[in-house]
């Protein structure tokens, strides 16, 4: 029998860069996938160990608490370790979803989105020093062959296909906002206080609505999907980051290039980044194991970076 399957080389990358004192940024790169632990069995399996299936899904997400506003770090934070929970909550129901059951998907993603923004203004209502605090957050949910994203706030996510980059996420700006509608010019807000400003973010004040962005698309083999927060973006144009994703690396160089430009900037901002790189198999037999070492995250400072 011949299945179908993928292989992934993913690296994740954060850095404070120059101009803050703590990092606001926060990811996560997860494997979904079912198990079972073992207390005891006549059969002639390890005992007291952990049982781990095939994996189901893969996880990243990226979330930036917003700059200028107290709990920026926290408000990041709890909302992936809100996600977590929440994932894992549901997760016989998330894994008995298939590829082709698109819109319960992205319903559930959703869910999860709207549950991030109600955990973040509960914990910002317990302390009024934290008020209005809220968060970025760009998700994406593959479930091979098909990529969900999700997506409120001013980070992105990139899909790059035979050497074409897509950005396929809207910065939720006011400037943009504010463009889209008609109502200013492009060129009288580029550099406004207005592309600082997000309308749409998890958390922020009380009588703020959360509206998630969605995009889904069918990957391919070679495809290249990129997460970050903003802090990368600002400094490398999409042409820059097209131009250095091109490049036959991996994927832990092309994050540590990335975010060693974007820090030697002397104003950078806190930057975080995600590079994942899918490659389609086929084989015949079982599907193989999960390499563990196919995986590497790495949460720190490039050398380089530090240095310059």
């Amino acid at each position: 029998m011949q299945h179908s399957y993928f292989e992934i080389d993913v690296h994740a990358l954060t850095h404070k860069g120059r101009t803050k004192e703590i990092n606001e940024d926060h990811f996560i790169v997860a494997e979904l996938n079912t198990s079972m632990y073992i207390n005891e069995t006549s059969l002639s399996l390890p005992q007291g160990s952990p049982w781990i299936g095939p994996r189901q899904g893969k996880l990243f997400v990226v979330a930036d608490g917003l700059g200028g506003h107290p709990g920026g770090a926290e408000a990041s934070s709890v909302a992936i370790d809100t996600l977590i929970d929440y994932l894992s909550d549901t997760m016989p129901w998330l894994l008995s979803l298939n590829a082709n059951n698109r819109p319960n998907i992205k319903d559930e993603l959703e869910r999860a989105m709207r549950r991030c923004e109600n955990r973040v203004k509960q914990v910002a209502a317990k302390n009024p020093e934290h008020k209005g605090m809220g968060t970025t957050l760009t998700l994406a949910y593959v479930l091979w062959p098909k990529l969900f994203v999700v997506h409120v706030g001013d980070s992105s996510a990139y899909l790059m296909r035979r050497g074409v980059l897509d950005k396929v996420t809207h910065d939720h700006t006011m400037a943009k906002k504010l463009i889209k509608e008609g109502r200013v010019e492009k060129s009288t807000v580029e550099s406004s206080a207005w592309t600082s400003i997000l309308w749409n973010v998890v958390g922020g004040y009380e009588d703020s609505l959360l509206a998630p962005e969605v995009f889904e698309a069918t990957l391919q083999d070679g495809d290249l999907l990129l997460l970050c927060s903003n802090g990368l973006n600002k400094v490398l144009t999409d042409e820059n980051l097209k131009e250095k994703l091109n490049a036959k690396k991996r994927a832990h160089q092309l994050c540590f290039e990335l975010i060693s430009e974007a820090v030697a900037e002397e104003n950078s901002d806190d930057v975080t980044a995600i590079v994942a790189r899918f490659t389609h198999k086929e084989e015949r037999g079982t599907i193989p194991k999960v390499d563990s070492d196919n995986v590497t995250v790495l949460q720190g400072a490039p050398r380089k970076a530090e240095a310059s």
